[in-house]
C-alpha cells in the first residue's frame, strides 16, 4: 500500500473532525444564525452596540429591565431555541400561585412595584375606597407569607367580626344586629361611627350628638318610631311657654321646630311671619294670647293698636295716619324716629342734607296740627322776613313766599 505524504495528515484529521464540531455547536444543532450577526473577528464577546440581531423577531421584545440583562441571564446554556417566554419560567413565584402565573396582570418590565393597586382590586371585585383605601395590604391579607395573596371573602363580617363583637355603643351582639355591616354602615366611609348610614332618619343638628342608646332603649332598633313625639312627648307635655297642651298644638314637632337646637323657642320656624328686629325678643305669649296660635293676625295693628292710639309725637289718630304700621315703621326695636321708614330718603331728604340735626321734634317742621302732609320752611332762621327773601330771589321767575316752593327748589337744603 502506498503511504500518504506526511504533510497531508493534519488536513485529513481536520476534515474528519468537522462533522463532530458541527454537532457540538454551542448554540444548538438547529441554530442557523450567522455568527457575525452577534460576534466579530476580534473575539467571541458580544458587543450589543455592534450586534445587528433584533430580539423582537423572536416575539419577545427586550424592553424595561430585560433590555439591561445579558444573554446568559436568560439563556444559561446558550442554546436559544425553545426558550420559554412566560415570566414564571425565569422568575420565582413569591406569591406561591395565589394569583396565578400571569405576572403582567400586575407587574411590568420596568419594576416589580404594583402601581395600580386600586384598579387591580376593582377588577377582582372589591373596590378600595373610604377606610379600605388607606389600609395596608397586611391589614387584610394576614397570611404567614405577606406576599401570598390568598383570595379573601368580600363579606364585611369576615374581616370585621372582632369589631362587631367589641362594639358597645350599641352592643351589636346583644341587640341582635345583622352581620351584614353594609346595611347600616357606609363601606366607603373612613369611620364607622360618624359615617353611620341613617338615611331613613337623617342624623343632623342635635340628633347627631346623642348616642344610639339615647333614642334606642330596650326595644329592637328597627322598632323605633321616626315620629318626633315618640321621643319628645315629655318635652311636649312640659312646654309652658307656650303651653302646648292647652293651646291644642299638634304633636308633629317638625311643623314648628327644626333639629338644629333643643332650645325650642329660638329654633321655631316662624317663616310665615319673620321674627326679626323688635319681634325677635318677645316670648310667644306676648303676641299669642288666649286665642289659638294659628288665629293670630299678621297685621301690625292687631298687636300694636294700643301703641297707635297712644302715640302723641305725632298724634297718629288726630293726624289721620293709616293703621298700617309698616307704611312708616320698620321692625327695629322701638318706635322712635330712628325706626321711621325712610323718612329722609323718600319724603324729606332736606333733613339728611344741610339741615341734618337742626330739629328734634316732628312739630318743628309739621306746624299744622293733625296734618303731617304739611310742613313749614319759612318759620325758621331768616325766613321770617318775606321782604328779605323777595330781594334775594328777585332774579327767580315765579318766586312765591311759600314753604312748598322753598322745598321744590332746595330739596337738600342747599343754597
Amino acid at each position: 500500500m502506498r503511504r500518504l505524504p506526511r504533510q497531508l495528515i493534519p488536513f485529513l484529521l481536520l476534515l474528519a473532525a468537522a462533522p463532530i464540531a458541527r454537532g457540538q455547536h454551542p448554540h444548538g444543532a438547529d441554530f442557523a444564525l450567522d455568527c457575525k450577526v452577534c460576534h466579530n473577528p476580534s473575539g467571541w464577546t458580544v458587543d450589543w452596540s455592534e450586534a445587528s440581531f433584533d430580539h423582537g423577531s423572536t416575539g419577545f421584545v427586550l424592553d424595561g429591565q430585560h433590555a439591561a440583562t445579558t444573554c446568559v441571564d436568560c439563556h444559561a446554556e446558550q442554546v436559544f431555541t425553545d426558550t420559554p417566554t412566560d415570566c414564571a419560567s425565569c422568575h420565582d413565584d413569591v406569591h406561591q400561585m395565589t394569583v396565578g402565573n400571569d405576572c403582567v396582570r400586575c407587574h411590568d418590565t420596568q419594576t416589580w412595584l404594583v402601581m395600580d393597586v386600586m384598579g387591580m382590586h376593582e377588577v377582582n371585585g372589591f373596590v378600595l375606597e373610604g377606610g379600605h383605601a388607606t389600609a395596608a395590604c397586611i391589614d387584610c391579607h394576614t397570611e404567614g407569607n405577606p406576599l401570598a395573596w390568598e383570595r379573601l371573602s368580600t363579606e364585611c363580617i369576615d374581616c370585621h367580626q372582632a369589631d362587631y363583637m367589641a362594639t358597645a355603643d350599641p352592643d351589636h351582639a346583644m341587640a341582635g344586629y345583622s352581620t351584614d355591616c353594609a346595611s347600616c354602615h357606609d363601606a366607603y366611609a373612613y369611620n364607622w361611627g360618624s359615617e353611620f348610614f341613617h338615611g331613613f332618619f337623617p342624623l343632623e343638628g342635635v340628633h347627631l350628638g346623642p348616642t344610639c342608646a339615647d333614642c334606642h332603649h330596650d326595644e329592637p332598633f328597627e322598632a323605633a318610631s321616626p315620629d318626633c313625639v315618640s321621643c319628645h312627648l315629655e318635652d311636649f307635655m312640659a312646654a309652658a311657654e307656650p303651653d302646648h297642651v292647652a293651646a291644642g298644638f299638634p304633636q308633629d314637632c317638625a311643623e314648628c321646630h327644626n333639629t338644629f337646637s333643643f332650645d325650642w323657642t329660638s329654633t321655631f320656624d316662624h317663616g310665615f311671619f319673620p321674627l326679626e328686629g323688635g319681634h325677635m325678643g318677645p316670648t310667644c305669649t306676648d303676641c299669642h294670647h288666649n286665642e289659638p296660635f294659628e288665629a293670630a293676625s299678621p297685621e301690625c295693628v292687631s298687636c300694636h293698636l294700643e301703641d297707635f292710639t297712644s302715640a302723641s309725637e305725632p298724634d297718629h289718630v288726630a293726624s289721620g295716619f293709616p293703621q298700617d304700621c309698616a307704611a312708616c315703621h320698620t321692625t327695629a326695636p322701638g318706635w322712635n324716629a330712628t325706626a321711621f321708614l325712610q323718612h329722609d330718603d323718600l319724603y324729606f331728604p332736606i333733613y339728611s342734607g344741610e339741615h341734618e340735626g337742626e330739629w328734634n321734634s316732628c312739630t318743628d317742621c309739621h306746624t299744622t296740627p293733625g296734618d303731617y302732609s304739611m310742613f313749614s320752611c319759612i318759620d325758621c332762621h331768616e325766613h321770617d322776613d318775606p321782604a328779605d327773601l323777595a330781594d334775594e330771589h328777585d332774579d327767580v321767575g315765579g318766586y312765591v313766599y311759600d314753604s312748598q316752593a322753598c322745598y321744590e327748589c332746595h330739596p337738600n337744603g342747599d343754597e
